[in-house]
């Protein structure tokens, strides 16, 4: 090689022979080095680890100098270069981002902060209170227990959905929808609050009311890390009045395969008191308080008989058949597999990248409940000559629900009639 340089290549005064050139030193330095670099880049390594990569990297740049001063030469020089490149790749991997990283590892799971509180209430029910790290209550659950062995399994559910829940900021004018369980941030009338939702759709706790989005997304954000916690505390000498936990209008959303999610909520459900007179509807008579929750519409529908048939299928053909690509149709079985839980056909009106959901369809005792986001006006047109139309507190959003219970006064014609006006009703509403 020595011969080659002094052969024309204007390097005489910066080469060496073989024997007497120390570059073979930063070569192996090198070799160590890319070593060390695999290592950290396909096994997880502690923070010392890290510590020690540094150290090694500024003893190699150290030793390299050090190599050059003693003897300079044109290999010592190439290995200096080298051993440059490589310091750069070790530091790199110390920072997460080295070209040789993993990409199957998994990420680092967030640590979980904050406690529940089980409170007593002087109703002599039990409900869980979310702590953050200051201890201070950020969400409380939307339901009462009957004994502190189901706030437990309720407490549990809560927090094992916590780990997977996602993120859905229904504040945002572009709405990125995700799948149960999540957190979902919402806006009602200037004020911010949220929910979390089970895996079944289940909002299982709420939140106060903020003024400020940022205070509210922050607090969001404490209820993310504590929903995880396993800390569990009893407020033995605590009652809480009922006023403050008061039952909340709760919607029965869940799907096929989560009856077992399901078990500790439905005993809920069923503490739930009825707001409505339920022998008034099996009377005929209109209901007067007007709006009604969910868990009284499907009472109503399962006492209520039609003689013309027509089902949740019938809905989604018509539906189907009229509109084609215009919506989109998820149909689901009647009843979760226990047969405890209805279930709902959720249909969507879709605009490009955009969808919203305007109507859940629901099937109990061969009577079906169609639950439309129409207006107020519409609504009222659907109840003119029918007992079963009223408006529904579920779901929670700016838009007026109303529970269309089909019964004998309906014919098909004017079943497919309401459906095609709520359909374009929504299509004029995304088109805006």
């Amino acid at each position: 090689m020595s011969s080659l340089l002094l052969s024309g290549t204007g390097l005489s005064n910066f080469a060496c022979s073989a024997e007497e050139c120390l570059c073979w030193i930063i070569i192996l330095l090198n070799i160590l080095t890319i070593f060390y670099l695999v290592f950290c880049a396909w096994f997880k390594v502690t923070k010392a680890v890290r510590v020690i990569g540094y150290v090694w990297a500024s003893a190699l740049a150290v030793g390299s100098v050090a190599v050059v001063a003693l003897h300079t030469c044109i290999f010592t020089i190439l290995s200096t270069v080298f051993t440059g490149l490589v310091i750069m790749a070790v530091l790199s991997v110390a920072f997460n981002k080295g070209v040789f990283a993993n990409e199957s590892e998994e990420e680092k799971p967030v640590k979980a902060s904050g406690s529940y509180v089980i409170h007593e209430t002087d109703g002599h029910h039990y409900v869980f209170v979310l702590y953050d790290t200051k201890k201070k209550a950020i969400a409380k659950s939307c339901f009462k227990y009957i004994s502190i062995s189901e706030t437990k399994e309720a407490i549990e559910l809560c927090r094992k959905n916590g780990f997977i829940a996602a993120v859905e900021d229904r504040t945002k004018n572009w709405i990125e929808f995700v799948n149960h369980p999540k957190f979902e941030l919402v806006n009602i009338d200037g004020k911010f609050s949220f929910t979390m939702s089970l895996i079944n759709e289940t909002v299982i706790i709420k939140s106060e009311t903020f003024d400020d989005y940022e205070q509210c997304k922050k607090t969001m954000e404490s209820a993310i890390l504590a929903v995880r916690s396993e800390k569990l505390f009893f407020a033995e000498r605590e009652v809480l009045s009922d006023e403050q936990f008061e039952y909340r209008k709760f919607e029965i959303k869940v799907q096929e395969n989560t009856e077992k999610i399901a078990e500790p909520v439905v005993k809920a459900v069923q503490e739930i008191a009825t707001s409505m007179d339920v022998a008034a509807a099996d009377n005929g008579k209109a209901v007067e308080t007007g709006e009604i929750t969910l868990k009284d519409g499907l009472a109503i529908a399962a006492k209520t008989a039609r003689k013309e048939k027509i089902t949740k299928k019938y809905v989604a053909d018509y539906l189907k058949a009229k509109f084609g690509a215009e919506i989109e149709t998820n149909c689901r079985a009647n009843y979760i597999k226990s047969g405890k839980l209805p279930l709902a056909d959720t249909h969507y009106v879709l605009n490009g990248k955009n969808k919203t959901c305007f109507a859940f369809i629901y099937e109990v005792n061969n009577t079906v409940m169609m639950l439309l986001k129409v207006s107020d006006s519409m609504g009222k047109k659907f109840a003119k000559g029918h007992k079963t139309v009223h408006t529904s507190s579920f779901p929670k959003s700016k838009n007026k629900w109303y529970s269309i219970i089909v019964d004998d006064t309906f014919t098909n014609e004017d079943v497919e009639a309401i459906l095609e006006e709520s359909v374009l009703q929504m299509k004029g509403k995304l088109a805006k």
